[in-house]
């Protein structure tokens, strides 16, 4: 399942965005950059927009959200943060801080910038910064709105896999209980 976030520059063209809710719990980003798709974590994207942990990503979902919901998502929000704990080239070093994960999401689309004749003398963390202001959200100007975006269309798109999974188990449950009648 997937919730879009329909993004549109101030030209009035587009550049949708896709927070996809995986089997195991986590969320998945889809954004295009021309006719290619790419996905990342959005435990990854929250890190590198803003200057944040862990920790304070978990609070902020699961007890700062003032959507005023009933559904608990502590084990999507654990899940999500451990997707988070990536192998940089098999090694055990993980993306904790900002800069690293600017610079993990730089040095993939630098390469991709290179290919294509674009942004060839930039850094990886300025590369990352393209991919953010060019191709991600592109109607919000500042990291920290992008964060607050990807935040909410989380918490819509488990919110949505939550109260789906509810019904259906309600819906399996009761016919379940119904009694056949035949002539």
């Amino acid at each position: 399942m997937a919730t879009t976030i329909r993004s549109l520059r101030e030209d009035h063209t587009g550049s949708p965005v896709f927070l996809h809710y995986k089997t195991n719990g986590s969320v998945d980003m889809r954004f295009w950059i021309g006719a290619q798709a790419y996905f990342l974590p959005i435990s990854l994207i929250l890190k590198a927009l803003v200057e944040t942990n862990d920790r304070e990503i978990y609070e902020k979902v699961v007890f700062g959200n003032n959507f005023h919901t009933s559904i608990d998502v502590t084990e999507e929000v654990q899940t999500m943060l451990q997707q988070g704990k990536y192998k940089v080239n098999s090694l055990a070093e993980t993306l904790n801080t900002q800069q690293q994960c600017l610079d993990y999401i730089g040095k993939e689309f630098k390469a991709l910038f290179s290919k294509e004749g674009k942004h060839q003398d930039i850094s990886n963390v300025e590369a990352a910064h393209v991919v953010f202001k060019q191709y991600m959200l592109v109607h919000l100007d500042s990291l920290q709105d992008k964060f607050e975006c990807l935040m909410y269309g989380h918490f819509i798109t488990v919110n949505f896999v939550d109260t789906c999974y509810r019904n259906c188990t309600l819906w399996q449950r009761t016919k379940s209980n119904r009694k056949v009648w035949t002539r």
